[in-house]
């Protein structure tokens, strides 16, 4: 569990105001829409998100320790990494955090949602971590709200191609390779680089189709053990589309060795299929 091989990230957190009254899920507002954002420009290495702004973001909890990430896709179902749940034999402790910002001393929004089931890629490969990515189908809705503390992420376009964009990835993971994790959601900023170039990196039987790589070629930013299962996010038009699945590396934020993520839009048909 935690994050194969491990990714590298200096992240950032969030934190977000009062409780705003449910509303019926045909009336939500669209997804990918937070109650906060910031500006484009970010902290060299990463920077603590601000309470609100990552509302799809949750943590995946083994009888309440955190375990790994993973992003709300709608009001029963999270998508995650499949190597954060491949040791488990069922769901018995398993539960989600939604809305959490520091997850040691919570916060009154925050809402905690037991896991009902799993399901795991069928061709996930637990050696070559392909194919990786699992869906969680909660045990009772999720409450989304109309200030936008909680939502859900937007699906990209099927093989929707990312290359050269600005992504965002966030998780309470290490904030150094074999540091201590971060217990307030944090947040960096990567470039999303093309498979060809990935594959110079980690070498060429590494990096398949199932997978997209971000990172700068001077390392310091980047994913790391804890944040597996969690989001990469784009912003179209300030709308987050998630991108990547936070999967594995070499070592985190090393130089010239990108973050390795399950590419979403390779998957969407068989996201769209089962969670529902």
């Amino acid at each position: 569990m935690g994050f194969q091989v491990i990714i590298a990230l200096c992240f950032a957190a969030l934190v977000v105001g009062s409780l705003g009254a449910s509303i019926p899920e045909a009336s939500r507002p669209t997804c990918g829409v937070s109650k906060v954002r910031i500006s484009s420009d970010r902290i060299v290495g990463g920077r603590f998100a601000l309470e609100g702004e990552f509302p799809w973001q949750v943590s995946l909890q083994h009888y309440r320790y955190h375990i790994c990430g993973g992003s709300v896709y709608n009001k029963r179902w999270v998508i995650t990494a499949a190597h954060c749940v491949e040791d488990l034999y069922s769901a018995r402790g398993l539960e989600v955090l939604i809305g959490g910002h520091n997850i040691i001393s919570g916060n009154k929004r925050e809402q905690r949602v037991k896991v009902e089931s799993f399901k795991i890629h069928e061709k996930y490969n637990t050696w070559t971590i392909d194919y990786d990515i699992a869906l969680l189908k909660l045990s009772s809705d999720i409450v989304f709200d109309d200030d936008h503390y909680i939502n859900s992420v937007c699906l990209p376009a099927k093989n929707e191609d990312f290359v050269g964009q600005d992504s965002t990835v966030t998780g309470w993971g290490n904030v150094k390779e074999g540091g201590s994790p971060s217990y307030i959601l944090k947040a960096v900023t990567v470039p999303i680089i093309s498979n060809d170039l990935c594959k110079k990196q980690h070498g060429q039987n590494q990096i398949t189709d199932t997978m997209m790589c971000a990172g700068v070629p001077e390392g310091g930013k980047d994913a790391c053990q804890d944040d597996s299962g969690g989001p990469l996010v784009v912003y179209k038009n300030n709308v987050a589309v998630l991108a990547g699945i936070v999967s594995w590396g070499y070592g985190c934020a090393r130089p010239n060795k990108a973050g390795v993520y399950t590419s979403v839009p390779y998957f969407v048909d068989w996201i769209e299929k089962y969670a529902v």
